[in-house]
């Protein structure tokens, strides 16, 4: 009776065993596109916080893993038809929404602050390129995707921007880049990225997101993987001041033009600031001499 008694025991902890190992690979899933995922916590051997998940046009991201980066802490809203499968991504000091699609952000969201410029200013700029790694290589960015491409590797978070050398190196990823005219990239759009500095340096907060408009037939890198855009867009808000979204096509001669993001988002269905105030989303702000 005693051995009946001590065999039955035995077979019911290997059961429970097998039924434990078998519910850990169940639940052992990668992160699927749609889904928020921080670069760090592959390095870190675990998962961005869950937090609140909440639709974002198609894809399936959570607003906890990079709130502090976005104007009421609620991230950018874009059409499902741009979002379908995008993966959100979250670093230090800014926040991207990566495409499998076109393989290049839709958007990148920063807060800036007036000691993060200071930081960023005595920042050395020593950074290379570099794919993401927490993407999968099919819906990814490669290095030889821009060799003899005839577009710039332009940041939509600018280099400049970064408080420190690992907030610089990480947008450096290409999951921060798109292809971009050169004498754009170069000319009128780093003039814009400088004034969005200087604007920053005297507000407590300024909040920018930074995308990018695919229209008309597609263009693609020689490769054939990435996407070109036809224009780009910086929304810069000040709470309590005004907000502006400024548009430049991606030429190197481009047209410019700046809206309200009221007018902006009835134009594109891309709302870079879901939780502005509805007297800033009318009120132009000025940045700059535009």
């Amino acid at each position: 009776m005693m051995r009946s008694t001590l065999l039955l025991a035995v077979i019911l902890l290997a059961m429970a065993a097998i039924y434990a190992v078998r519910g850990e690979r169940s639940g052992r899933t990668a992160e699927r596109p749609g889904r928020s995922w921080s670069p760090d916590a592959s390095r870190d051997g675990g998962r961005a916080d869950e937090g609140r998940t909440v639709d974002v046009g198609d894809a399936q991201v959570r607003e906890k893993d990079c709130a502090d980066k976005y104007l009421g802490r609620r991230m950018p809203s874009i059409p499902a038809s741009m979002s379908k499968n995008a993966v959100a991504l979250c670093y230090r000091a800014f926040a991207s929404l990566s495409s499998p699609i076109t393989r290049t952000p839709l958007w990148a969201a920063e807060a800036l602050t007036p000691a993060a410029m200071a930081e960023a200013g005595r920042t050395e700029r020593v950074s290379e390129f570099h794919p993401e790694a927490s993407l999968d290589r099919d819906d990814r960015a490669e290095l030889s995707d821009y060799r003899r491409s005839g577009y710039d590797r332009g940041h939509l978070a600018p280099s400049a921007d970064m408080p420190g050398y690992e907030a610089q190196q990480e947008s450096f990823t290409l999951a921060n880049i798109v292809p971009q005219a050169g004498d754009l990239n170069r000319g009128s759009w780093a003039d814009l990225e400088g004034d969005v500095r200087s604007l920053a340096r005297r507000r407590d907060t300024v909040y920018v997101v930074t995308g990018v408009l695919f229209h008309g037939p597609a263009r693609r890198t020689p490769s054939g993987r990435v996407g070109v855009p036809t224009a780009m867009w910086k929304a810069v808000a000040s709470p309590g001041e005004g907000a502006a979204v400024l548009v430049a096509t991606n030429d190197d001669e481009p047209f410019w033009r700046t809206e309200t993001v009221n007018a902006f988002s009835n134009r594109t269905g891309i709302d870079p600031f879901p939780a502005l105030d509805s007297e800033d989303r009318r009120r132009l702000l000025r940045i700059g001499g535009r």
